[in-house]
């Protein structure tokens, strides 16, 4: 993840002199499957899925589900998330307030 300010030249928009952060592309930068059994288990189970000959590689890309690959983050669709909800959350233009009249 990245900083930038609003008025930066990132593309994204936020209020002025706001920190935005933006997701960028990296390494491991898809978080480790629920229950790999912490950073041990982690390192293990990257060792399992890089090596055909491992003894758990099978086990490990079957419980894995075959598509996991720790350097896509998949940023696309996060960021289209992020459009989604940043759209659904922008403030809209309010109703004028009823002036009361004074007699």
């Amino acid at each position: 993840m990245t900083g930038t300010t609003a008025s930066g030249s990132s593309g994204h928009r936020g209020r002025p002199g706001r920190e935005l952060t933006t997701a960028s592309e990296g390494q491991r930068s898809l978080p480790p499957p629920e229950d790999v059994g912490g950073a041990p288990g982690y390192e293990e189970f990257l060792e399992a899925l890089a090596d055909p000959d491992h003894e758990q590689h099978d086990d490990m890309v079957s419980w894995s589900g075959a598509s996991f690959d720790p350097e896509d983050a998949r940023i696309e669709r996060i960021v289209e998330r992020f459009d989604q909800l940043a759209k659904k959350w922008a403030p809209r233009p309010g109703k004028p307030k009823a002036t009361k009249a004074t007699p």
